[in-house]
């Protein structure tokens, strides 16, 4: 029997066990529809930022875009699980945190923005309590991954799902990417569609909108990733017409490297690919180093969080990414967000 269909057959049978993954997950979403699980309440403003699947939708990139909108009228705390962590427990970032103690995407927030405060929790009703309880001045609260966390009340819901790869195309867990059915989009505020092509057609977001059905109390937007005319390192920074000049290494560990990789498509260069939040080995750096071969080796912003502390090279550098809006569309998301904080 050939390999193909071995595959497909094994993955018929990953059906049930999402049947009942899913069943489990929607009576306890039931439960909390039903108030009998209780959710917690603060006289805070809260913004939840998560997804349906299991990852690659660019909460991170949302979670920095954010901070950069809200922080001319408040202070902005930002509460994470800190995935992947070696600490336990709750932990305030700090001058002297590393990757290691708050997780890639904490460190790396709280690394780009001055005053920001970034606490990670495995139970976020606690590092809410703990956030509240130690704050000296008002704040606006950012849950990063927060989307199945109904023990939190968040004042405003933002659901991601990517241009590429839209939840109403998943199927549950294992079988699929989604952490929850895919009826679970109706608790969000906001709805986002990330990864768009740049000028995305009235036809494409007419067509999203109708696979998506929102609710009567929903708003749809649809954003774009731009990334950065310059790679970047501590020290310094290059134009990225100088990876034209010879073949590279290109190291990640993210949950979609799709559309990196294309955006560099007409460069030279080899690929290491790793899983997401990934913890670098001694072997695994050996391999980086022994792959880029004195060449530059170029990596995501999260990754060099990690790479950074791990490969004393001066060829270790990042490509920024950020998200963007056409010009009406940047006008009314960011007017959703503000009239809420306000």
């Amino acid at each position: 029997m050939k390999l193909s269909k071995i595959l497909s057959k094994a993955l018929w049978l990953l059906i049930p066990i999402s049947f009942v993954y899913g069943l489990i997950i929607y009576v306890r979403n039931i439960l909390f529809d039903l108030k009998i699980f209780n959710q917690k309440k603060y006289n805070v403003k809260i913004i939840g930022i998560g997804n349906l699947s299991t990852g690659g939708t660019g909460k991170s990139v949302l979670v920095d875009y954010l901070i950069n909108l809200l922080k001319k009228y408040s202070k902005i705390s930002v509460l994470s699980r800190g995935y992947n962590r070696k600490s336990k427990g709750i932990y305030e970032a700090n001058k002297d945190s590393n990757f290691n103690q708050i997780g890639d995407e904490p460190m790396m927030l709280y690394s780009k923005h001055k005053n920001l405060r970034v606490v990670v929790a495995e139970s976020r009703i606690k590092g809410m309590d703990y956030m509240i309880k130690t704050s000296d001045t008002e704040s606006i609260y950012l849950l990063d991954d927060a989307f199945q966390h109904r023990s939190i009340f968040t004042g405003l819901s933002i659901l991601l799902t990517t241009y590429r790869n839209p939840f109403f195309k998943d199927f549950i867990l294992p079988y699929g990417n989604l952490r929850e059915n895919k009826q679970g989009y109706k608790r969000a505020d906001i709805i986002l569609v990330t990864k768009c092509p740049i000028n995305i057609s009235s036809d494409q977001k007419s067509y999203f909108t109708s696979k998506i059905k929102p609710q009567i109390h929903q708003k749809i937007f649809f954003s774009s990733i731009k990334y950065g005319d310059f790679i970047i390192n501590k020290n310094k920074k290059l134009s990225i017409k100088e990876l034209e000049k010879e073949k590279f290494l290109l190291v990640t560990g993210i949950a979609d490297s799709y559309h990196l990789r294309y955006h560099l498509k007409y460069l030279k260069f080899d690929y290491l690919d790793f899983s997401d939040h990934h913890n670098y080995s001694k072997n695994d750096l050996k391999k980086i180093l022994d792959n880029s071969d004195g060449k530059l080796i170029l990596t995501t912003e999260k990754d060099y969080v990690k790479l950074s502390a791990l490969i004393k090279s001066k060829f270790l550098f990042y490509l920024p990414i950020n998200i963007i809006f056409e010009k009406k569309e940047k006008k009314n998301f960011e007017k959703t967000i503000i009239d809420y904080v306000n």
